[in-house]
Parts: C-alpha cells; structure tokens; sequence
C-alpha cells in the first residue's frame, strides 16, 4: 500500500509546546513530511526525531522578526508541493485559532495544491488547564471568549469591542498575544465598568516546563506582572473561574517542573528517556550527538551463519547490537533459529529489554553493566575454554569483551552490525542549548561525550559543563568526559537509561533540600 501521497501540504497543529500533546493524526503526518516549515512554538524535540532526510525549514515569527514573511512562507510550500515533495506546515497550536492557517489554505488552494488541515489544542485551553483554570465551570461560566488583545497594525477600527466584553456575565475572557498591551486592555475594561476585583491570570509558555502563572485581580494585575518579569508568549484569563485555580492546580507540582535536562543519546533511541522526563514535568532537550548506522561486512555475516551451530554464545553489549543483528538476519532470510545451539548475554538490562523485543531473553546479565564486568562474570561463572563465541557489536567501540574472552582460552569471532557517527543538532536546539543553558547535561557513551565537544567547540562546550550538573551513565564515559577536560558531577549508580533517571530524582531531591 502507498505510504503518502506527492506533492501536497499537510497543515499540522502542533499543540501548545509540549510534544505529547500533538494529536495523533498530527505525528502521522508530520511523520510523512519530506519538508517541514516551521514556527517559534512548535516543538523542537518532535522534529528531532525526525529523519536526516526530511528537510527543516525554519519560519518563526518573533516580536520584531520574522524569519520569513507570510509571502515567503506561501511560496516555499507550493514550490516544494509542486516539486511532488510532501510538505508539512508545521504551526504552533491550531491552525485556525490565530495562526493565519486559513490564509494559507486558501493560498493553497488558490495554486491547486492539495491540503489536509489537522487541529490542534489551542493555547487558549492548554494554558489555563495546565494552570489549572477551567475556561468553563458549572454554575459559574458559560461561555468562553478568545481574542487577540494585539491587533494587526493599520486597521481603521479595532475588532475587539472591549466595552461589551467588560459588560458580560458568566464568562470568561482569553486574550492571545497581549501581555505587552495588558496595561490598556486593562483599562479599557475597568472603564467600561468590569470589576476592579475581577480575578484575572497570566499563563506564560503554557504547557511546557516553562510555565509561570501570576494571578490578581484587574486591579493589581500589572504591577504583578511586571514584579515576576512576565514576558511573550502567554495568554491572560479573565473570570471567576480563576479562583478555582487553588483548587486544581497541578502541572507547576509535578517532581521535575522547570528542570532542563539535556538527552545526547540518538534521537531514535531517547523516545522513552523524553516522555517520562516530560511527564515528570522537565524540559527534555533533544540533543542527539550521535546517531548509528548500519554496518554489515556481507562476507562476516555469511560466515557467521555458516557457522551460526557451532556457536555457544552471541554476546551483545547494546541495543543497537541487537537491533541492528537481528535485522541483517532476518535480510539475510534467516532468523535467531539459525543459532540455535547458543546462549545469550547481555551487558545489561536495557540491553536485555532490546532482546525481549524480539521475543528473546538473555541467559546472562553481569551484576554490574560494563563490557569489562559481563566478559570477567561470564568467565567466573561459566566455562568459556574452547567455547566458540560471536561478540557482535558496533564501531567505534572497546575490544575489552574479546581480549578478556580469548586470554581466558575462548575462540571469539567478531561480527560488526552498525556504526556510530557525529548527529547535527537541528540549529535552533542548539540556539537555545547556548542562550538558556540546562540543569542537567547526561551523556550516555563516550561517543555522545566527545561529539558534544565537537559540535560545540570546546569553549563553549566547557562553559555549558561547568555551569551545570554533568551526569555520566558509567565509568568509561566519565574517563572520556574527564580526557575532554568537562567536570562529571554524577555517575549512574547503575549503568542505564533507568539508573540516570534515579539519578536524576536525587539530585533533584537534594536540591529542594537545598
């Protein structure tokens, strides 16, 4: 069955800033996409996941800058849809709700190009529910006004009627894009006749880690803002409904809210790592410095199945291993089955998860997970003399596993499956790496260590280290990031994605204990 089809524009609604919050219509097609434009607030973290092949084009709008005009931006999709290239329009939000998405499907479709709109959750809701303020509330607001309290510049007569809005009951208000001009909305409520008391919120970045909510009332509400430095984009909420914030409020509660927590594992790989450091309430940030290939010798491959029954143990030392082995086997027309006559070993849990995946289950995990440890256990524990072992794994990577087994009397073939090379950061993570630094930096190889510095430089690669918590997965990439002169602050207990995040909780918990 066809995938996608040519030359037309998908319209995606990324939601409010946090990845798990685009629809899942949303990710299928941004999934599709071999162009993707676009804005400030989408989600960088998604698109990092994206293929090297999909092509990012950057077209956010920022008070005072434009990247790209509107012009700019309607001509980019129609080239590229025309140049028969799936393209997607990627806008923070909903398309429709102050996103200029109907100009652009209507340009669309004014040059024949074939569209699909996808919603989006609106700031507008996001925010006051992460906030935890309802837009509606039994038995006290029934309706739900949005505005855009920053109009375009030029028009004879403002479209927002503020004087019949201050004279509305049971409703709440949300304003898009107003705190600069807060100070006159405010004022042209109160003369209208609104409250003085009227409760009145502000929600910065909504639904991301950054999230900063003031409340007040009509009354006090600028001096508010100005004290806690408020500042674009945030929506305001104007109703009774915010009282009931004390009530609900959870997002700012959750352990990790705030944290910045910097993966550099492959992309394709931190998808677990991100969404529970999401759910935890960081700001997980993508920042893949490698990625893996595969990286198959056909002529080992052929004569590792030639002698695939002799085999007394595959011993895998990554995930990538045995993702990357047990897809050249099946390419090859063959399955595990082919090995029948071995046991398994793995470096560790996260390693044997990987093996569980495809219906495996290792036969040997060391107690602590180092390639050292799993070949010194394997041969305290079992007799390796003569036994004839595949160690399959990528490159770059330590030969200890095979030095360790052929001095202890092993016959060890060596099958290489894939290699790691330098990843490029999409620019703008990269941007924002440097301008808003992080809490916390994890490095979860050497390889991730030393293409941090390479992509950095080294100065300023430093200066990132050395003004957060540098948080190594074991003891061999502690040794890298010391070579390359960075501080290591913590070192995982246990060796795996699982024993960083235990770190993670107590380094958090013994800074809230100051």
């Amino acid at each position: 069955m066809k995938e996608k089809i040519e030359g037309n524009v998908y319209i995606i609604g990324a939601g409010p800033g946090d990845p798990g919050l685009i629809t899942i219509r949303g990710l299928q097609c941004l999934k599709r996409c071999d162009v993707v434009i676009y804005d400030q607030l989408t989600p960088l973290s998604l698109l990092s996941e994206l293929p090297d092949s999909v092509e990012l084009i950057y077209a956010g709008k920022e008070a005072g800058m434009h990247s790209k005009s509107q012009d700019e931006i309607n001509g980019l999709m129609v080239e590229h849809a025309r140049a028969g290239k799936v393209v997607g329009r990627f806008k923070g939000g909903d398309p429709f709700v102050f996103g200029r998405g109907g100009e652009e499907a209507i340009y669309l479709r004014d040059n024949g190009i074939d569209y699909e709109i996808i919603p989006g959750i609106t700031a507008g809701i996001a925010a006051p529910e992460s906030a935890g303020i309802p837009v509606t509330h039994r038995n006290t607001v029934t309706q739900t006004i949005f505005v855009t309290a920053h109009e375009s510049a030029g028009k004879e007569t403002p479209q927002v009627d503020w004087e019949k809005l201050a004279r509305l009951g049971n409703s709440t208000i949300v304003g898009y894009m107003g705190v600069k001009t807060l100070p006159e909305t405010v004022e042209k409520l109160l003369n209208a006749g609104m409250s003085p008391s009227k409760p009145i919120a502000v929600v910065q970045r909504g639904a991301t880690s950054r999230q900063r909510t003031v409340t007040g009332e009509l009354s006090n509400i600028i001096s508010a803002i100005e004290r806690e430095k408020i500042t674009p984009p945030a929506v305001f909420i104007i109703g009774d409904t915010v009282n009931v914030r004390s009530q609900i409020e959870w997002f700012e509660k959750r352990p990790l809210f705030g944290r910045r927590v910097v993966i550099t594992r492959p992309a394709d790989q931190a998808g677990s790592f991100s969404r529970y450091l999401n759910e935890m309430g960081a700001d997980a940030i993508l920042f893949p410095t490698i990625k893996t290939e595969q990286e198959i010798n056909p002529e080992l491959m052929t004569e590792a199945l030639e002698k695939a029954e002799n085999y007394n143990w595959l011993i895998f030392t990554s995930e990538n291993g045995v993702r990357y082995f047990i897809s050249a086997l099946l390419n090859s027309g063959n399955d595990i089955r082919a090995f029948k006559n071995a046991s398994i070993a793995a470096v560790g849990t996260g390693t044997a998860r990987a093996l569980r995946e495809h219906f495996l289950s290792a036969d040997f995990i060391p107690k602590k997970f180092t390639t050292r440890d799993l070949a010194e256990e394997l041969t305290a524990n079992h007799e390796i003399k003569n036994k004839k072992i595949l160690r399959i794994r990528g490159i770059p990577a330590p030969s200890t596993v095979e030095e360790v087994l052929s001095e202890n009397g092993a016959e060890v073939d060596l099958l290489i499956v894939y290699k790691t090379v330098m990843a490029n950061p999409i620019p703008r993570v990269k941007e924002d790496l440097i301008k808003n630094g992080a809490d916390i930096i994890t490095f979860t190889s050497s390889s991730t260590a030393r293409n941090f510095v390479e992509i950095l430089g080294e100065e300023k690669a430093r200066e990132l280290a050395e003004n957060s918590t540098v948080l190594s997965i074991g003891p061999m990439t502690t040794v890298t990031l010391e070579k390359l002169s960075l501080p290591v602050h913590l070192e995982a207990e246990v060796h795996t994605i699982d024993g960083i995040i235990d770190e993670i909780l107590k380094w958090n918990e013994n800074k809230k204990r100051g």
